[in-house]
């Protein structure tokens, strides 16, 4: 199945419309010893047809070392969720050169159905939901011709997962919260033995170099168990050792080093054997809505939800043991539900981060690359 290509009209409205890039630097505070962080604004990648301008959150995302790519995404377009608005779900795919970003973001091609919260497998985008319910359609970039192609069914409807090109695991199994994960071998996926503990919905996945060799880690997430009305938002993890075939659990994030939630985060591996997170929740204020939502939760300034600025960094330590860290704050990372890539040179690892929601409800347009140099 073809994508559709959008019209040469549109595609000039939108080259004109999204050149603008966030006035201010954004700003870094509380930085690690030796590491050096830097963060640079891009252009906004805004809606057409939303006043004010809104970005997406939940959207698929890609990097081919040329271009990034951003497809599908919801947001509410027309009044946010405590005026009874709409999420409305999308079908464009966005691109934004790496070398020419002056020229903004390209809408340049459309899904097969609009579509969010599923899972970016390097160029391979799995799963997610929209108006019509649960997606099972695992979908492919390939560079032919401007094209992109549907392949394959993935075995089951999977969204608000997590993974890497490698793994999958977490979300929301055929509809229902469960503790699936898989691994996407060449030519088949593989069922992993289920992980132990709650199901995770909206965790955050990689992979971590361990003296074990290297393993997939699934980390963070959320769990409402609807009869109690009880909520767990873990700040742990599980790790499946791929040698031994089997999980175990990693140490909980400490509240010494960041209040984040590590539900609605974004993470990508980094070239030092651990994983960069970003953004997310405050736990705290996340489990109480859960268990006792107020009246007027959703009508808050979005500092009140305290969305998380922290860079952490998940690894193991030369003790063989799982450590965190806290990299830096940066505010322009404080949303949930954005979307990253990572572009690796000789001298750094090079960050995108795309859009997400500043508050529930709403989505930025802003967008913005952040540059990471870790010191040994």
């Amino acid at each position: 199945m073809k994508f559709s290509r959008l019209s040469p009209r549109i595609l000039a409205l939108f080259s004109l419309c999204s050149i603008a890039c966030a006035a201010e630097k954004p700003s870094v505070s509380d930085l690690a010893p030796g590491v050096e962080i830097s963060v640079s604004p891009l252009p906004a990648l805004g809606v057409e047809g939303t006043k004010p301008a809104q970005g997406v959150a939940g959207a698929f995302a890609s990097c081919d070392g040329a271009n990034i790519y951003v497809g599908g995404g919801a947001l509410f377009p027309e009044k946010g969720p405590a005026d009874g608005g709409k999420k409305r779900f999308y079908d464009t795919i966005w691109q934004l050169s790496l070398t020419d970003f002056a020229a903004g973001w390209q809408p340049i091609w459309r899904m097969p159905e609009p579509i969010a919260y599923g899972v970016s497998a390097g160029d391979t985008w799995i799963g997610g939901e929209n108006d019509e319910g649960k997606s099972d359609g695992q979908c492919t970039f390939f560079r032919y011709q401007d094209e992109v192609m549907t392949i394959e069914r993935f075995p089951v409807q999977i969204d608000n997962a997590a993974g890497n090109y490698s793994f999958i695991g977490g979300g929301n199994i055929n509809g229902v919260p469960g503790n699936k994960a898989f691994r996407l071998a060449p030519h088949k996926i593989e069922a992993l033995p289920d992980f132990p503990g709650t199901p995770r919905i909206q965790p955050v996945a990689g992979l971590l170099r361990t003296p074990r060799g290297t393993a997939f880690a699934l980390v963070g997430g959320f769990y409402f168990d609807k009869e109690s009305k009880k909520a767990t938002v873990d700040r742990a993890g599980v790790i499946y050792y791929m040698q031994e075939k089997k999980w175990e659990k990693l140490p909980p994030l400490p509240e010494s080093v960041s209040e984040a939630g590590l539900v609605g985060s974004c993470a990508v591996d980094d070239e030092r054997g651990g994983m960069l997170i970003f953004g997310g929740v405050n736990a705290k204020i996340f489990k109480d809505a859960l268990e006792k939502p107020a009246p007027d939760y959703l009508r808050h300034d979005p500092a009140w939800y305290k969305f998380n600025a922290d860079i952490l960094r998940l690894s193991f330590g030369k003790d063989g043991k799982a450590k965190w860290e806290k990299l830096a704050s940066v505010p322009a990372t404080a949303r949930a539900g954005a979307s990253v890539v990572k572009q690796v040179s000789s001298q750094s690892e090079k960050i995108f981060f795309i859009c997400g929601e500043l508050k529930p409800g709403f989505r930025s347009t802003d967008c913005c690359v952040i540059e990471i140099k870790i010191k040994d």
